[in-house]
């Protein structure tokens, strides 16, 4: 299963996925690789323009950084990983904080580790549909920082 998983559309192998979260529950197990079918995260920064009182601009801040993503679980995999996020159902779903930490192999030597802190799902889908395709969840991420291969993407650096 883990061979077949995708990172922001494409094949990797997984070397080590691995799931963490703090919450008023605790902290939970990390969860083997490949129980994601896909797992996906992008970022963007727009900076923000300093006009003064003239028309040309005269600077620039560095801007608000936001994080997005997306992961895709097998509907009975999505199970046991809400009931062990939720603490078994004592905190609702999207309201969960937790951090991913996603490792994977580019071409079998070169391993790239990319962090995810702060996600919280936003919106959850399950599509259900007559077929030889399992059912899947997919659940939407925001993402307050992000490491992509050890450097930062977004952010304040003392945070």
């Amino acid at each position: 299963m883990a061979q077949q998983t995708l990172i922001n559309g494409n094949r990797y192998s997984f070397t080590n996925i691995t799931m963490e979260w703090s919450t008023t529950v605790g902290a939970g197990s990390p969860f083997p690789a490949g129980i994601f079918k896909s797992i996906n995260y992008d970022a963007s920064q727009d900076p923000g323009i300093v006009q003064g009182n003239q028309i040309a601009p005269v600077g620039r801040t560095t801007g608000y950084g936001t994080g997005t993503g997306s992961i895709e679980m097998l509907i009975s995999e999505a199970d046991d990983f809400f009931n062990s996020l939720s603490g078994g159902g004592t905190i609702p779903l999207l309201n969960i904080d937790f951090n991913l930490t996603v490792s994977y192999s580019v071409n079998d030597i070169d391993v790239r580790t990319d962090l995810l802190m702060g996600c919280r799902m936003s919106n959850l889908k399950q599509s259900n549909s007559q077929g030889n395709d399992a059912s899947m969840v997919t659940a939407d991420l925001s993402i307050m920082k992000m490491y992509r291969n050890g450097l930062l993407v977004f952010g304040d650096p003392s945070f």
